[in-house]
């Protein structure tokens, strides 16, 4: 089972004997899907090597998402499963925890989390969210480990572009010794004029930052695997005190 949407994946499998299952968004594809939204929520004919099964709907968004659906498919088919236990299932599966996670709606202000810590899942979840929210995008991010953080800086730094705001926070080490490579990197490698504003905070300062700048509309991305997790909680608080003030003083 494999995406064949990519080209380097496809010429691999080429070379293997056994047999083989593809889906996808986009081609002649074997698991593929017509008629689809991915923005708000995902939802979509579902075709199997040229017949329609029927409807699939998911409450999670994304072309990602979409996509992982997708790979589930073809291979809950292959074993067996019948499309309505499948469609089902697709319907009812309300996601896993730090996967565009909701961890709260603020007089308008959403706040998401998401573990991304690699460039390219961070440019999904960006575009994602991009997707599905009319107003900003303020997207948080605290790289994982010094190693990677260097090693793909040039990655790191063109995964955000999607976000109209965007904040740096310091690298979580992950218990790695400390490396010759810091935040102030990261940021100077940036293009700043790709965002309405970009601006490094410490971790703890985030959550009262972040209540100040944020407006109806706004969705807050909390990115990363290390310990960013742990503002998610004071955000929302922050940001509901903010709005309480500025509902009495009018």
């Amino acid at each position: 089972m494999y995406n064949g949407e990519d080209t380097e994946i496809t010429r691999l499998a080429a070379a293997v004997s056994s047999s083989k299952v593809t889906f996808g968004i986009e081609g002649d594809l074997d698991v593929t899907c017509r008629n689809y939204k991915h923005a708000g929520k995902i939802e979509f004919d579902l075709i199997v090597r040229g017949d329609n099964y029927g409807k699939v709907t998911s409450p999670l968004t994304g072309r990602y998402n979409l996509m992982n659906i997708l790979g589930a498919c073809a291979v809950s088919l292959e074993k067996g499963i019948e499309f309505d236990q499948l469609a089902e299932a697709m319907r009812t599966f309300r996601g896993v925890k730090r996967r565009f996670e909701l961890v709260g709606d603020v007089r308008g202000v959403k706040v998401v989390e998401d573990y991304a810590h690699h460039p390219t899942e961070l440019r999904a979840v960006i575009y994602a969210a991009v997707e599905c929210n009319e107003g900003r995008v303020i997207a948080i991010f605290q790289p994982h480990r010094y190693s990677r953080t260097k090693d793909m800086m040039e990655e790191f730094a063109a995964c955000f572009d999607s976000a109209d705001v965007l904040i740096l926070t310091d690298i979580y080490s992950a218990d790695e010794p400390v490396r010759d490579v810091s935040i102030k990197e990261l940021y100077k490698a940036m293009d700043s004029d790709k965002f309405e504003q970009m601006e490094y905070v410490k971790k703890e300062e985030i959550p009262e930052y972040v209540s100040r700048i944020a407006r109806v509309g706004d969705m807050v991305l909390v990115l990363g695997a290390g310990d960013i997790r742990d503002i998610s909680g004071e955000l929302v608080e922050k940001i509901k005190s903010k709005h309480e003030k500025q509902r009495v003083s009018e």
